[in-house]
């Protein structure tokens, strides 16, 4: 309890100085609100497991804490709402956190806390400053843990204990990603779902695509056809000048709805194309992405983007208050058949009662060649890391308990959102759950997404508002791959 006490106080100490993370300029940010269906009688019976089950001692930690610091459940954007449930409300997933919180609580002995800020590195920084084991676990956004990690206030979890990263529970892709010259100081599991199942991919109106004869986004995907140019080439088939006043505006319909102000679309579609941004070689850390291939894409999205006729982008649109919620607002209102979104967005479209029906499909691939789907992290979402002022009791202790919580999501959490994302649709749309699990398995991640100055959106930002990618990147390849040689010195540096 004592833990969890002053956790609390210099929470609570913490908070006025800190602002939220984002504002009106930052890259898409959702409310990730979602409520459940509600039922009159809700029950607490778990699912049978079908999939491998964690091996796993039989003890007990009585009277002990796991103390999660994470961001707040009622944040305006990136808000984490996987982690703590008070009581059965009748909410889907809610009741989903409930009994796995309470399956784990029993079993171990233990009581689970949570402890809320806008900046949870800041709080285990100031705690490991003045060596006070208060946190267990932390949840913070990729870009604001790797600082905390080359201070040496992150414990290496790439051997964690009784924690088996094969399991389907852990994002094995975040394990290679993530790790390097043998550390490891962040993971993604299925304990919290903002990263795994909130991942971009593309948000598409079906009515738009049957208005005009277009081909089914699923129907491509199920006969792998499912490519950029074929995206980019339906994106020109639909704009309309809907008032008749030959003025571009918010009334009128486009095929693209972008987000160029941190160059997020290109990045994202880039990713998709199965670009790779940083690699890991026997020199260290490489950058991989300003060549031909880049420049190419680069040129497609320009052609695209750069046509106000085609594309409007959320900075063109006149709001009177956020521009991301308007964006979605005019995309309920059939104004877009395009946009890159995560699945946060259709609670949204439900609140705004979106009439005409809507899906989701994986980013394109480049071309026929392309074997995989790929999806680049959004580093605002979060990852998992384990304080260095926990003792090595305390890590054992946590790799027990963590690796059975992350199994214990897979079957009770992850099985409800996929259940939730379908039923807040007007009609059940077994494809959709589909979707929103093959983007799960194939998120791309590279250790430079834990460090805010490799910041290679930018690059892609600049070219695509210049126009001209090639010189884009000849202007800053040098410096880039500079930061990369220094970040990978001081991760070889660390213990």
């Amino acid at each position: 309890m004592k833990k969890r006490l002053f956790a609390l106080l210099l929470a609570m100490l913490m908070l006025v100085p800190f602002a939220a993370c984002a504002n009106d300029d930052t890259p898409d940010t959702t409310d990730t609100t979602l409520s459940g269906e509600n039922t009159n009688s809700p029950t607490t019976t778990a699912p049978e497991a079908t999939g491998p089950v964690p091996e796993l001692p039989d003890v007990k930690f009585e009277g002990t804490e796991l103390v999660f610091v994470n961001r707040p459940a009622d944040a305006e954007y990136y808000n984490e709402l996987w982690l703590a449930a008070e009581d059965l409300t009748g909410d889907l997933i809610n009741d989903s956190i409930w009994r796995r919180n309470t399956y784990i609580e029993e079993k171990y002995g233990v009581t689970i806390s949570t402890v809320e800020s806008t900046s949870p590195a800041d709080l285990v920084s100031t705690a490991s400053m003045s060596n006070d084991d208060l946190y267990d676990v932390m949840y913070e956004s990729f870009r604001n843990t790797g600082t905390r990690a080359l201070a040496g206030q992150l414990y290496n979890i790439a051997d964690f204990g009784y924690v088996n990263y094969d399991n389907p529970w852990w994002d094995a892709n975040s394990v290679e990603g993530l790790s390097y010259n043998g550390k490891l100081f962040a993971v993604v599991c299925d304990i919290s779902l903002m990263t795994p199942v909130g991942q971009r991919g593309i948000i598409f109106n079906r009515d738009l695509i049957r208005e005009n004869n277009l081909d089914d986004p699923y129907d491509l995907v199920e006969q792998d056809k499912w490519y950029l140019d074929t995206m980019f080439e339906m994106v020109t088939k639909v704009s309309n000048d809907l008032d008749g006043d030959n003025v571009r505006t918010d009334a009128d319909l486009y095929g693209f709805l972008s987000e160029e102000s941190a160059g997020a679309s290109a990045f994202f579609l880039i990713g998709g194309c199965g670009v790779t941004f940083v690699s890991k070689t026997e020199d260290g850390l490489t950058e991989s992405f300003m060549n031909e291939k880049t420049i190419g894409i680069l040129d497609k999205i320009n052609a695209i983007f750069a046509d106000d006729t085609i594309t409007r982008d959320y900075n063109d649109l006149d709001p009177e208050g956020s521009k991301w919620i308007y964006g979605r607002q005019l995309f309920s209102e059939d104004h877009f058949l395009f946009t890159v979104a995560s699945s946060d967005v259709f609670e949204e479209f439900k609140n705004f009662e979106m009439k005409s029906e809507y899906g989701m499909v994986p980013l394109p691939k480049y071309d026929a060649s392309q074997t995989e789907y790929y999806h680049y992290l959004d580093t605002y979402r979060t990852c998992l890391s384990i304080p260095a002022t926990n003792s090595q009791d305390d890590i054992e202790r946590l790799s027990i308990i963590l690796e059975d919580m992350a199994y214990k999501s897979s079957e009770e959490v992850l099985t409800a959102f996929v259940d939730e994302v379908i039923s807040l649709r007007r009609a059940r749309v077994p494809e959709l759950g589909e979707m929103v699990k093959l983007i799960r398995k194939s998120i791309c991640y590279d250790v430079s997404t834990l460090f805010t100055e490799i910041d290679y959106k930018s690059i892609l930002a600049t070219a695509v508002e210049s126009g001209n990618a090639s010189s884009s990147f000849s202007s800053v390849s040098r410096v880039f791959q500079k930061k990369l040689s220094n970040l990978a010195k001081k991760l070889e540096q660390l213990g």
